[in-house]
């Protein structure tokens, strides 16, 4: 197993490399929120394509952990969407809730580029321009069961604190 890799960022902290690796979802959890509404911080150990079972290391010996910032609502223009559905194996079929517990411990191939944010830093992000593709383990089905369509699926919670706000705190 390797070290992970780093270049200095602008303010002195690790940036990952860029470049093809290979991304398994191990936690996604509550993050405050961001500039554009509630996220989530997803955390994903790093390996490389030609030793997807070998996790990148630390400079502690433990693995390596890259975390992403995603908003809440995989909506067709949102960033989560196309990890969803890498994780998942296929598209997202409408009215679909995504289910962390379906998608943890799975894995994706994905490009990190570097990016320079409002502030000045350098930044690793999950490249929006190549989508990442499946990379499941041998003998992993990639693809989890469609949903049946007739069977009715709650509101996003979102979604329901958006139309509470709109039509009135008190309508059902």
């Amino acid at each position: 197993m390797g070290t992970v890799e780093f270049q200095a960022a602008s303010d002195g902290s690790p940036v990952l490399d860029a470049g093809a690796c290979i991304l398994q979802l191990i936690d996604i959890e509550d993050a405050e929120p961001g500039q554009y509404g509630p996220q989530h911080r997803w955390s994903f150990t790093v390996s490389r394509p030609e030793a997807p079972d070998e996790p990148i290391l630390g400079t502690d010996g433990k693995p390596f952990n890259y975390f992403h910032w995603f908003g809440t609502m995989p909506t067709l223009r949102s960033r989560c969407r196309p990890v969803i559905e890498a994780l998942y194996g296929r598209p997202l079929v409408t009215g679909e809730r995504p289910r962390a517990d379906l998608m943890i411990g799975r894995r994706m191939k994905a490009l990190i580029v570097h990016v320079t944010d409002a502030n000045g830093k350098t930044r690793a992000r999950i490249s929006a321009e190549i989508a990442p593709k499946p990379f499941p383990r041998k003998g992993e089905s990639t693809v989890d069961p469609v949903p049946e369509p007739d069977v009715p699926q709650a509101p996003h919670p979102d979604q329901e604190a958006r139309r509470r706000e709109i039509l009135g705190a008190d309508v059902e």
